[in-house]
């Protein structure tokens, strides 16, 4: 019983006290599990994807066109062998300082006191994770490969322009500077 208590009382690694819905730039990292190589290979600095990472860049390139209501903008973004980057826009118009303003209309209290509600995801960051790696599992097992992601995803809210530039150059570059 405790392995099971512990399962699902993990704390989130979400940020508590921001709303996932709400005008704002992500870095996000999804990685598949056990670092399973399933998107492809670099050799030479040349990222050579299998048809299963070139689903993958096609899904993520469908992510706008499948959610029209959510004024969503896609960054750079990369497949690699054992993961996947991105940076992806969620509402409002494309002005990085719309996050700040939205950290600066709140008070401190309210900043501190805020907390997500956990319930029904839609129209959130969560929801388009949940639905491209859906997509990616999908695939996967129409084609009988036994994919599977690692649990959870891993996300920055970029709150500035030099934030937005550091990870679009990290993202471009991720290939050239892979160790794996």
């Amino acid at each position: 019983m405790k392995t099971v208590k512990r399962i699902f009382t993990r704390p989130s690694r979400r940020k508590q006290s921001w709303d996932y819905s709400k005008p704002g730039y992500y870095f996000i990292t999804m990685v598949t599990k056990n670092r399973r190589r399933w998107f492809g290979e670099i050799r030479n600095g040349v990222m050579h994807k299998t048809r299963l990472g070139e689903f993958a860049e096609e899904s993520w390139k469908n992510t706008v066109a499948l959610r029209p209501g959510m004024n969503l903008w896609l960054g750079e973004f990369v497949v690699m062998p054992d993961h996947f980057h991105a940076v992806i826009f969620i509402g409002g118009s494309k002005s990085v300082e719309l996050v700040d303003a939205v950290w600066m209309s709140s008070s401190l209290e309210d900043i501190i006191s805020r907390k997500n509600q956990f319930g029904l995801q839609s129209k959130n960051l969560a929801s388009i994770i949940r639905g491209f790696k859906a997509s990616i599992t999908t695939e996967a097992r129409k084609k009988g490969i036994p994919f599977a992601w690692q649990e959870r995803y891993h996300d920055i809210i970029l709150g500035s322009a030099g934030d937005l530039l550091h990870v679009q150059n990290y993202i471009r570059t991720n290939v050239e500077n892979w160790k794996g």
